[in-house]
Formats: structure tokens, sequence, C-alpha cells
């Protein structure tokens, strides 16, 4: 089960990488979520090539701790996709799956290479992940650096 200081940014990362995925969906239940992933499999099975249906179900495993199956989906948007904030947000809901499963040393990995993506579209999302990843590991200044820095970018620190 995912931290939940880690929610809101997980809900944020679901819908950067759904794109039309809103946070309404993400307040449905785990039945509402896995009728969604079916669509998105089924979008899938259709055309094997579309990074944005990968994003969207990964996104959506992330909602029902599925982080092993979003790992894998992810790592389709990195196989497929030369758009550096495809590239970006699925960095980000890889390295937020490493954090549900308690991988926060992995988890870091990925976020810093989602940074060097240089998306501006994820930026902020990027440090703000990073920060609770360096929370968890115990590293409160470097934590309190990228909560700054997303706040800078628009993008609120530590949720309460």
């Amino acid at each position: 089960m995912i931290c939940p200081k880690y929610l809101a940014a997980a809900v944020f990362v679901a819908s950067v990488a759904v794109g039309v995925f809103s946070t309404e969906a993400a307040a449905q239940n785990a039945e509402d979520v896995r009728r969604l992933i079916e669509e998105q499999t089924l979008a899938i099975n259709a055309d094997s090539q579309v990074a944005e249906a990968y994003g969207k179900r990964g996104g959506l495993y992330i909602l029902i701790d599925e982080y092993d199956l979003a790992i894998q989906d992810f790592q389709q948007v990195l196989a497929i996709s030369k758009n550096k904030d495809e590239r970006a947000a699925a960095l980000l809901g890889i390295g937020l799956s490493h954090s549900g499963n308690g991988d926060h040393k992995e988890a870091l990995k990925q976020i810093n290479e989602a940074i060097r993506q240089n998306s501006k579209t994820m930026e902020a999302q990027a440090y703000l992940l990073r920060g609770y990843t360096h929370e968890a590991l115990g590293d409160s200044e470097k934590a309190d650096a990228d909560f700054a820095r997303a706040a800078k970018l628009g993008l609120g620190g530590r949720s309460p």
C-alpha cells in the first residue's frame, strides 16, 4: 500500500500520464478503476504501439496498488515514446511504483532520470516526488530543498 503522503502526488502523476484522467476518476472505487483498466487494455489490444494507453493503464494500476503491473506499463511507454513529457511521466510512475513497493532507492533513481528528461511539464511533480522520496530515505535536508523547488515551480510542498 502506498504511503498516504504520496497519494496526492500519485493522483497527479496518474492524471498527467493519462492526459484526460481526472481526480474525480481517482476518487471512484476499485471496481470503477478496474473497469477503466479494462478499457485501456482494449485500446492496447487494438493498437499496442500507443504509449498513451499504457500510460493511462499504468496510472490506474497505481491507484489500486498494483505497482508491478504499473511498472510494466510505464516501461512500455519508455519503449514506444520519444516524447520527453510522456517519458518523464512514465519514469515518475515507475518511481512512484517502486516507492509503493517500499524500494525508495530505486524510486529515487527513476525520479532523477525523469528530471534528466528536462520536461518542463513534469518538472514540479518530479521535484515534489523526489522530496517525498528523500524524506522516506531520512534525508530531510534534500527533501526540504526539493519541496522548495517544487513550490517555486508552482506546486505546493509537503502535503498535510
